[in-house]
């Protein structure tokens, strides 16, 4: 499945931890994630996604442009992300006061575990922490900053 990243901006360019969040979804993808869709929310934001767009790995960019999203509000945020969430197998963020405050508002209503503070995955599933993302996850036992599964484990 697809990675949604979830972009740290302040409406007119990315921040650099957006960038490292693009890293971990890097190695994920790399590890059978598949694409990675960068989601940009916000209020006059089309700079911001305009750039993003011509991030190499980043396949699509996804727009929420209105302004219930200028200040990104964890509220306004965290519903959105549970209803792009079903089609994701990941959803990072970065380990920012932005994605400490919503990933975990994603993860709950969504009832999926979190996973926070880490930095690298091995390909057998063992994580070390910190810091890297935010992240929801689709299977057990693999973390990221900020990480939270999609899908409840059995």
């Amino acid at each position: 499945m697809s990675i949604l990243v979830v972009a740290e901006h302040d409406n007119a360019e990315l921040k650099p931890a957006t960038l490292n969040t693009l890293g971990a979804a890097e190695q994920l993808a790399g590890h059978g994630g598949g694409e990675i869709h960068l989601l940009v929310i916000g209020a006059g934001c089309r700079a911001v996604a305009e750039a993003a767009a011509k991030i190499p790995c980043v396949a699509k960019v996804l727009v929420s442009d209105g302004a219930e999203y200028e200040h990104r509000i964890a509220e306004n945020v965290a519903p959105l992300i549970v209803r792009l969430a079903p089609n994701y197998g990941y959803v990072l963020a970065a380990a920012t006061t932005s994605g400490k405050n919503v990933l975990p508002r994603a993860a709950a209503l969504l009832d999926v575990q979190q996973v926070s503070d880490i930095c690298s995955r091995s390909p057998t599933s063992q994580a070390s922490s910190p810091p890297i993302p935010s992240c929801v996850r689709s299977t057990p036992a693999t973390r990221w900053q900020r990480c939270a599964r999609t899908t409840p484990s059995s």
